[in-house]
């Protein structure tokens, strides 16, 4: 199970979780659209080179020679047709750019919120989520208070939590912040 503290650049954090990384990716995906997120940047993008060739029209790859897709040549001499071409524009930090090295879809899903978010935390366990609620450095951000009691919220809320945590780590909270 994976657990999400989304902190915006502006507004109060939201948490959500996810039961595994396939998940987390469609979810992200999924709200990417709703909310009409209209951008030429890619998330993640997986093609073999034939299907990039046939958006450029189809030509013969001795038509890309000397124009800037002459790097689909070189693929498609090297590699064939069928080759896996990857972009993912946040995680590359190269807009537009494909290549044949395989790119993680999760860690791109990462870098692309890590660009649209001021902070996000990630825990992928419940254990982890647990022991993050202790540690007060992780929540040493504006709207760190509500992502503390938003995770501890939804701990509780989870069946296999089985603890009730939010009120003693907000003591907790209120007591370091008392202290410092």
């Amino acid at each position: 199970m994976l657990y999400v503290v989304e902190v915006p650049k502006k507004g109060l954090p939201k948490c959500w979780s996810a039961p595994d990384m396939e998940s987390f990716v469609a979810q992200v995906q999924l709200e990417r659209k709703t909310i009409c997120h209209v951008t030429d940047r890619v998330m993640f993008e997986r093609i073999t080179a034939k299907e990039l060739l046939g958006r450029l029209g189809n030509p013969a790859p001795s038509e890309l020679i000397g124009t800037e897709q002459e790097w689909l040549y070189d693929v498609l001499m090297d590699q064939g047709m069928h080759a896996k071409l990857y972009r993912a524009d946040a995680y590359t930090k190269d807009d537009g750019s494909y290549s044949i090295e395989p790119i993680n879809e999760y860690e791109a899903t990462l870098s692309w919120l890590s660009e649209e978010l001021d902070t996000i935390l990630v825990f992928e366990s419940i254990e982890e989520a647990r022991a993050a609620l202790y540690d007060m450095r992780n929540w040493l951000f504006s709207g760190g208070m509500e992502g503390l009691t938003g995770l501890a919220d939804l701990l509780e809320a989870t069946p296999t939590s089985g603890t009730a945590l939010g009120k003693a780590v907000l003591q907790q909270f209120q007591l370091c912040a008392a202290r410092t």
